[in-house]
């Protein structure tokens, strides 16, 4: 091959690709016509979006929810605001006298931990979040939480709905009987 097929060749190529991204773009001309890749964007698998909930608001439970509002479900945005309002914001000591990610008052999630998706449907997911209880002298044990998300389309964000604690209580429920 001569020096000068050499970029003839590539102007093939190019002008080739160049003509398939329009024919592609002329062909989808509404959203039914394109592949579903094409349509919607890619969202992350709902475990990073459990554990980037975890690592970025661990203390949600004890912090004003307006700062994180777009991240929770109408209904347990309004649970926490009217719980921060009438009690932590008042310095009161609620029905929630526990960090409800350990279900306990000391101790701290350790690693290991690993969040696993277990549920999925188009408007509703579940995680697993399971990790390492240390609780200082008393030792370590292995428990878990189940984290509730919902959205409200298909192609819409997924937001914390609720917190399965780990004695099995749905910390939604108990901050709803708060008054």
């Amino acid at each position: 091959m001569s020096g000068d097929e050499l970029p003839y060749i590539l102007r093939v190529k190019t002008a080739a690709a160049i003509l398939f991204s329009v024919f592609w773009l002329v062909a989808c001309r509404s959203t039914t016509d394109c592949p579903k890749s094409v349509r919607e964007p890619r969202q992350p698998p709902l475990r990073l979006e459990a554990e980037g909930f975890f690592e970025r608001h661990y203390a949600f439970y004890n912090q004003n929810p307006s700062s994180f509002e777009a991240l929770l479900t109408p209904t347990f945005f309004q649970a926490l605001k009217r719980y921060y309002d009438n009690v932590t914001n008042a310095g009161q000591i609620g029905l929630l006298d526990r960090d409800p990610w350990l279900a306990a008052q000391e101790g701290e999630v350790s690693e290991p931990y690993e969040f696993k998706g277990i549920y999925k449907s188009d408007y509703k997911g579940l995680v697993k979040f399971e990790y390492t209880f240390a609780n200082g002298p008393q030792g370590t044990c292995r428990q878990f939480v189940l984290m509730k998300f919902a959205r409200t389309s298909k192609s819409g964000g997924w937001r914390f709905a609720d917190l399965i604690m780990p004695n099995h209580k749905s910390l939604a429920r108990l901050l709803a009987r708060e008054p």
